[in-house]
């Protein structure tokens, strides 16, 4: 806010100078991760349990199974940035085009796969799908659709 209304502070510019570009789950992360990576940090060192912490990208959707996904460990997915794009301020722009997603299809193929195999114990890890298209699907199936 300080800098938005154009009274940055020493602490704010170094806040924002350390996260430009840092996308480490243990570092300073963009807001629509601070919830889980907060939730996520409840069971960071606890070993008293077998548990595992899955956070979805930022392009959690509707869509289509695509049959495979990536998994990231600690940090948030992103692409990598174009050299002649940079972020004014910190400025969400930061992640124009940058940003992965995942199909509530393909998303649950991970949830399950994870639950059968038990491989990401003890883990905050978070499955994307890297070029995911654009276009998002229907938010649920209907009998029709499985009867052709």
């Amino acid at each position: 806010l300080l800098e938005k209304s154009g009274k940055p502070t020493s602490q704010t510019q170094s806040v924002l100078a350390t996260a430009d570009g840092i996308f480490d789950m243990k570092g300073p992360v963009v807001d629509f991760h601070k919830g889980s990576r907060t939730t996520a940090m409840f069971f960071d060192g606890n070993t008293s349990f077998k548990w595992t912490y899955m956070s979805t990208p930022a392009l959690y959707r509707p869509g289509p199974r695509t049959g495979s996904y990536h998994v990231s460990f600690e940090i948030l997915p992103v692409k990598p940035r174009e050299p002649n794009l940079t972020a004014v301020g910190g400025d969400l722009a930061t992640f124009e085009g940058r940003l992965h997603g995942i199909s509530l299809s393909d998303m649950a193929v991970a949830v399950a796969e994870e639950a059968e195999g038990q491989t990401k114990g003890w883990k905050h890890w978070c499955p994307f799908v890297p070029d995911l298209d654009e276009e998002g699907g229907p938010v649920y199936a209907k009998i029709e659709d499985s009867v052709k």
